[in-house]
């Protein structure tokens, strides 16, 4: 902006044309004075006395204007280096393209706003004549009704004479200084004003006791002050209970009237702004008792509008440098710094889910004073809630408050669902029975650390617990995991403390031997124990170094464990064998589960009755697919049998998904805090294998099985 600045000062100093003009005057006087000497007799003399004069005039009125149109070139070269032409930010999703009428509306009010009453009136009748089509029937008949209902209602002359009042008061406040209209209005509307909290009367009724004080219109700055007492002594009676510190400033000022200027109350009596900031103020009310905003609804989205072009401009840029897309059509991807006067009502965004709250999802304040919506209070709240597995309504009794202080990992004891285990950043673990929703017994370790991750065995009656790295007494920082037989007791059986230099992130026993179980944690290993055995360097069975931090990790049958990483790294690896002299096999690595199925995440690896089934996402597609794992001499995947389930949780990660086979569903859990159900009743949806993970797949994998009659696909409740 310094380089425009200058060009313009540069530009007004040439633009004088005071110089251009007095040549050009010269001219003229040198023709006119041609002229009459040869209206007294034509002479060759003349003409040729005159042609190197006029010449010299010409050339220096050139001259003049040369350094202008220099000037102008340079700044309009300025004016577009700077504001360049730029295409304005595309979308194919238009908010209001089926709402015509809305526009309408908007356009309609602007003008009855702005008293331009005849266009407004204009502007209905054209369009009553022509009625606006919506480009989509998105919107419903209902909405499409209530918006024509909101245009029939500018159609009201009371409305329109309303306004007209309105610039009628306007121009008497701003351009005559008369307060008696707007005075008289806040009168027949005291009673409103005062159910709002206005105090727009008062604040009329003082600046006509400063107006008076000041000598008003007529009268003179010695008679001023008591028009003012007597105006106070008649008119703020029916203040002095609101407003009586107020009242009490406007008439002790009467004691400084010979020095006002230098009293405490000087700048009641002298702001320059009064008379503008009291009709701003009328405007507001006015309009908030017809149920408008003070400005104009499309001044203010043009306005910002404006104010959003450049940031969104430059973010279209970005992304298609990027290669991206922004798909959510509810919400700007940035945020665009609005001055706080656009602030007008609350529109708040819960810190936890970054999800804006609604009626549905309304903000709830927690005892501490924080605030955040009333799905995350019920995630954040350590509570347990059970659910119907067939309607996912909440079971009568089923609501277990604070199980644990950040509660952090959920498991069942036993298949009939009878006995839950829950740990948390509390580190204590506690085990519930949903027969009597009563904690049974709560399992302690000697040593302290939040747990993170859990598993149990129904068939052995221990439970196994990880925790983060934390620092001990006096000792270095330690990840401990501790194994409790429940029927011995509330201490464990046994803790490893030196297996893992980081938080363990994932408990599994053996699906065959529960005495062996695995450990993943954030520093890559994943690690078998034979729990049979005390001394923690002979139980530890097999070491696998997976190379990036365990996300999830687990049995797969009885001879083969999986690995996934944080970094979305799946590989299969081979249970070691008592013989330390059989030689382990080499891992089977799948890589980056995003590059060969066309996902932006991985959920984990699931147990079915037909095998292991991969769990990845795609938020951007609004999609989960299921990727089965088949043993065919190795491990690999078959995406000829791959699932889909459409439409996901939105833009929201699945966390946690759950197949029923008994029941034919499979359960998922996301981040926007909602259970699903998807059912088979319409069969399931194949991926189609053109899709590019599909074909990335198809190459590697050694059999390519066709899906049979697999059309349609799980619908969620």
């Amino acid at each position: 902006m310094d380089v425009l600045q200058k060009e313009h000062e540069r530009l007004s100093k040439r633009s004088n044309l005071s110089k251009g003009i007095d040549d050009v005057q010269k001219t003229i006087d040198l023709l006119v004075n041609a002229r009459a000497s040869l209206e007294t007799g034509p002479s060759a003399i003349t003409l040729a006395k005159l042609q190197t004069p006029a010449k010299q005039s010409f050339d220096k009125i050139n001259d003049d204007l040369k350094e202008i149109y220099s000037g102008l070139g340079k700044y309009g070269k300025a004016l577009d280096k700077k504001f360049k032409d730029k295409p304005l930010p595309t979308t194919e999703y238009d908010a209001l393209s089926s709402h015509p009428t809305l526009i309408n509306r908007a356009i309609a009010m602007h003008l009855l706003r702005e008293g331009q009453f005849s266009v407004a009136s204009t502007f209905l009748n054209e369009i009553a004549a022509s009625p606006p089509q919506a480009e989509s029937p998105t919107g419903s008949a209902k909405a499409s009704a209530q918006d024509q209902l909101g245009i029939d209602s500018l159609r009201s002359e009371s409305l329109q004479q309303k306004f007209a009042d309105m610039y009628h008061t306007l121009h008497e406040l701003r351009n005559e200084r008369n307060l008696r209209p707007a005075i008289e209005w806040a009168r027949a509307n005291s009673r409103d004003l005062e159910d709002r909290g206005s105090d727009l009367e008062f604040e009329l009724g003082r600046l006509q006791f400063v107006w008076l004080f000041l000598g008003g219109p007529d009268g003179t700055p010695q008679e001023g002050p008591q028009k003012a007492l007597e105006y106070a002594r008649r008119e703020f009676k029916g203040f002095q209970g609101r407003y009586l510190h107020e009242i009490q400033q406007l008439v002790a000022a009467l004691a400084y009237q010979p020095n006002l200027e230098q009293s405490p109350y000087r700048k009641i009596f002298y702001n320059d702004s009064a008379w503008d900031e009291v009709a701003d103020s009328f405007t507001r009310e006015f309009c908030s008792l017809l149920g408008l905003s003070a400005d104009s609804p499309l001044y203010i989205a043009a306005t910002a509008g404006a104010i959003a072009l450049p940031t969104l401009l430059k973010l279209q840029n970005i992304m298609k440098e990027k290669k991206t897309e922004w798909t959510t059509q509810n919400e700007l991807p940035v945020e665009i710094p609005l001055p706080p006067s656009y602030h007008f009502h609350s529109i708040f965004v819960c810190p936890v889910s970054k999800e804006q709250t609604t009626d549905q999802n309304p903000p709830m304040m927690m005892p501490c004073g924080h605030v955040v919506a009333q799905e995350s209070l019920m995630r954040l709240n350590d509570s347990l809630r059970l659910f119907d597995r067939e309607s996912l309504k909440l079971i009568p009794g089923g609501t277990y408050q604070n199980i644990n202080e950040g509660v952090t990992c959920l498991r069942s004891l036993d298949a009939s669902g009878t006995s839950l285990v829950t740990a948390g950043r509390d580190g204590l673990v506690r085990i519930w029975d949903t027969r009597t929703s009563t904690n049974v017994t709560t399992l302690t370790k000697q040593k302290q650390g939040a747990i993170l991750s859990l598993d149990c065995s129904s068939s052995r009656n221990a439970i196994v617990a990880g925790t983060e790295l934390t620092p001990q007494n006096r000792e270095e920082p330690q990840a401990i995991t501790a194994l409790w037989d429940i029927r011995a007791g509330v201490t464990p059986q046994l803790q490893y403390v030196e297996s893992h230099n980081d938080d363990v992130t994932e408990l599994r026993f053996h699906p065959n031997d529960p005495t062996f179980f695995l450990s993943g944690s954030t520093d890559g290993l994943v690690n078998v124990y034979n729990s049979a055995i005390s001394d923690e360097e002979e139980a530890l069975h097999q070491v696998i170094n997976h190379g990036s931090s365990i996300h999830h990790a687990g049995f797969l049958g009885s001879t083969s464990i999986f690995a996934l990483s944080h970094d979305e790294n799946l590989s299969v690896y081979q249970v070691a064998s008592p013989d330390e002299s059989v030689e382990e096999p080499q891992p089977i690595r799948f890589g980056d589960v995003r590059d060969i199925w066309s996902c932006q995440y991985a959920v984990n690896v699931l147990s079915s009755s037909s095998g292991p089934v991969v769990g990845v996402g795609n938020t951007s597609e609004r999609r989960i697919d299921l990727i089965p794992l088949k043993l065919d001499g190795e491990w690999q995947s078959e995406i000829g049998g791959a699932l889909r389930l459409p439409g996901g949780h939105g833009e929201e990660i699945v966390r946690s998904i759950c197949i029923d086979d008994e029941a034919q569903r499979i359960y998922t859990g996301g981040e926007d805090g909602k259970v699903r159900i998807w059912t088979s009743a319409q069969c399931l949806q194949a991926i189609p294998t053109n899709e590019p993970g599909a074909g990335a797949d198809a190459k590697k994998s050694k059999r390519k099985k066709e899906s049979k009659g697999k059309e349609g696909r799980y619908k969620p409740y």
